[in-house]
């Protein structure tokens, strides 16, 4: 736990989740909402920025977090119904990884970016079966466990 003194800039929602953006030593930085633990107003004001511009801070900032949260990729195919699902449930990287050509049976090939295999699997299930994962081999394990477990539920 860390106390900070944040000069708030502006909310965002992304992907479901709210951040607050907001200077701290003069400097704009992202908290996710759901990890703050208390805030206490202070007394006073502050003087937000003239020249501060949330959606272009948040854009740099989206672009360089997922540049270094991506640490790996897969390959998969996606039905035209599991391209609207990744639009919901995954990060805009991901959907736009997605390109728009589709083979005979309408499904899309596509090598999307990835954290890690467990996170993977996390963004990827709720797509059920308008994906297959085709590459890596761990992950198409992984996945076809939590396939089958859930068969076994409903069985």
């Amino acid at each position: 736990e860390v106390a900070r003194l944040v000069a708030p800039l502006g909310v965002v929602l992304k992907a479901g989740t709210w951040y607050l953006v907001g200077a701290v030593g003069g400097q704009p930085r992202s908290y996710r909402v759901s990890s703050i633990l208390e805030i206490v107003a202070e007394e006073g004001a502050f003087d937000r920025p003239a020249d501060f511009d949330l959606a272009a801070y948040w854009a740099t900032w989206s672009a360089r977090f997922e540049a270094e949260i991506y640490q790996s990729t897969a390959r998969v195919r996606i039905s035209a119904r599991g391209r609207e699902l990744l639009a919901r449930f995954c990060s805009p990287a991901q959907a736009a990884a997605v390109g728009a050509e589709a083979d005979a049976d309408g499904w899309t090939s596509a090598v999307v970016p990835i954290e890690s295999m467990e996170k993977a699997v996390e963004d990827l299930i709720p797509l059920g079966a308008d994906v297959e994962v085709l590459e890596p081999a761990e992950l198409r394990a992984a996945m076809a466990q939590v396939a089958t477990a859930m068969a076994a539920r409903y069985a």
